[in-house]
């Protein structure tokens, strides 16, 4: 195994964790609203916006949780370059109503990052699944 492959193999077992945390995340937000807000960088005054984040924190995990149990690593990949806005988005908020900037900065823009660095990995691939042939098989069944 080169150290594509590990790399590969890494970026499944960090997307399973992803998966799994953002749906502990999401609960905690639905079982205990006031510490999960101020474990986002925020103030608990904001009500039902605390419950309806633990809902999607709880779907964002299933998509991610269910395609790595059905195989579709590229997807996946996919999947979490595109849910990075996510936290992006949540640190703009936590910024522009003077919530906490290390949280901001250091949680929610990290995980973009290691959203944005996980998935493109699996994007990629493993090593042996972009060998020259593999890719002219993948391109024909594209077109056809």
């Amino acid at each position: 195994m080169g150290p594509r492959d590990l790399a590969w193999w890494v970026a499944i077992v960090a997307a399973a964790c992803m998966s799994a945390a953002i749906i502990v995340i999401g609960a905690r937000f639905l079982l205990a609203p006031e510490s999960g807000a101020e474990g986002f960088g925020l103030p608990s005054e904001a009500g039902p916006f605390l419950t309806a984040k633990g809902i999607r924190d709880i779907g964002t995990g299933l998509v991610g949780a269910v395609l790595l149990t059905t195989r579709r690593f590229r997807a996946a990949g996919w999947a979490l370059i595109a849910l990075a806005w996510i936290p992006l988005g949540d640190a703009v908020v936590v910024l522009a109503w003077d919530g906490s900037e290390i949280l901001a900065y250091a949680m929610h823009g990290g995980t973009a990052a290691a959203m944005i660095v996980v998935g493109t990995i699996l994007v990629r691939g493993r090593a042996r699944d972009r060998s020259p042939s593999t890719a002219r098989e993948t391109s024909v069944d594209a077109e056809g």
